[in-house]
């Protein structure tokens, strides 16, 4: 029962560093609205 404990222990330390992105990618439908431009330059910065 310990190892098991260990080894899910062990699965879910290595899963939480991977979920530490530097970038995130992000779909927009339209980019040719004003307000989607905003965003999208303020998600550049």
């Amino acid at each position: 029962m310990n190892t098991l404990k260990a080894i899910l222990l062990l699965g879910l330390l290595t899963s939480s560093a991977s979920a530490l992105a530097e970038k995130i990618g992000v779909s927009m439908a339209y980019f040719d609205q004003n307000f989607l431009t905003i965003i999208r330059h303020a998600i550049d910065k």
